[in-house]
């Protein structure tokens, strides 16, 4: 550390790993690579900031919060008419259905004797947080995929838990096996084969063994891997809300922003300087859902489709506004 100067010591000190964790879940861009993630425009504001506040400027040390870099993003642009807030769907495995919930509201009155608690956005009192964190839980979004795995001559490459639920969890991938081959998630919940569904983790072991291979194997996991029992509240600060934003473009109008084609998602990864995305308050990290209402289960499928769909088309985005939780400033 000698070799360090004193603005430097001071920037690694107000920077802070969990800030910049905070920072990245807060603005979408956790999923994205280390390559994308450090060089895209959130790390390249993050670090102007950091070294502002290294500087030894005492407005600026004392604002320098995650709270207060995430709400500067937030407010480069302001929201839009076209905004609203995305609803959050709770499905059971075991169920086709999707339940559709309202979010809480994120403006609930507060004083100083109480917090929002970030598992289900409700006002409690700072005496009773530790007791109402054990018992809280919040329903989580359940995902659907499926994959055709397996050869007579190979095994699957992964492994089954009985979970809580009495279903079969995916606790392992082994590598280079066919599961991982096929991006089988650990974590996942097998839910059924080939034409049979809602299995239960018995009757799934009784099934491996008998059903010839490949087999269809249909799989369900949580978003973001949320834990299936109650949650523990490590502090209390605003839960991340998704934003809504429909951009509509009309003949020779361009996005202005570069797209990523994941496993489950088309990720904004740049965005221009003076472009349609950036005024309607497209950040990078912000994903793609449909293309003139419609979804699409493949992303490179939703990029075609914005390529060479006749105009005018209508475009929506989710973009993660607020904060998770993991820091004390």
């Amino acid at each position: 550390m000698d070799a360090w100067s004193a603005n430097e010591v001071r920037a690694l000190e107000l920077g802070g790993n969990a800030k910049w964790i905070a920072v990245c879940a807060g603005t979408g861009i956790s999923d994205l690579p280390l390559v994308d993630k450090y060089a895209s425009g959130v790390a390249k504001a993050y670090k102007s900031r950091v070294q502002l506040a290294a500087a030894k400027d005492p407005s600026m040390e004392r604002s320098f919060t995650a709270t207060s870099f995430l709400s500067m993003l937030a407010g480069i642009v302001s929201p839009t008419a076209e905004e609203s807030p995305a609803r959050s769907g709770k499905e059971d495995p075991a169920a086709s259905p999707t339940t559709v919930e309202k979010v809480p509201s994120l403006h609930e009155p507060a004083d100083g004797t109480t917090v929002k608690c970030t598992t289900c956005c409700s006002m409690v009192s700072l005496d009773q947080l530790n007791s109402h964190s054990k018992v809280c839980t919040r329903a989580v979004e359940w995902r659907k995929y499926e994959r055709k795995i397996g050869t007579p001559s190979e095994p699957l490459g992964f492994t089954l838990a009985k979970a809580r639920s009495g279903y079969a969890e995916v606790s392992r991938v082994l590598p280079g096996g066919a599961a991982e081959r096929a991006n089988v998630i650990v974590g996942s919940l097998l839910i059924g084969l080939n034409n049979v569904k809602n299995l239960k983790f018995d009757e799934i072991v009784d099934m491996l063994r008998t059903e010839p291979r490949p087999a269809l194997f249909h799989f369900v996991f949580r978003s973001q891997m949320a834990p299936e029992g109650p949650k523990t509240v490590i502090s209390s600060v605003p839960e991340p809300r998704t934003i809504e934003i429909n951009v509509t473009l009309h003949d020779k109008e361009e996005l202005g922003c570069s797209l990523s084609a994941k496993e489950f998602f088309c990720v904004v990864r740049s965005v221009d300087q003076d472009c349609i995305a950036r005024r309607h308050g497209i950040l990078v990290g912000s994903r793609v859902v449909a293309v003139n209402g419609r979804k699409f289960l493949k992303p490179k499928d939703l990029i075609r489709e914005i390529c060479t769909a006749q105009r005018p088309i209508k475009i929506t985005v989710h973009r993660v506004e607020g904060l998770m939780r993991g820091w004390s400033s």
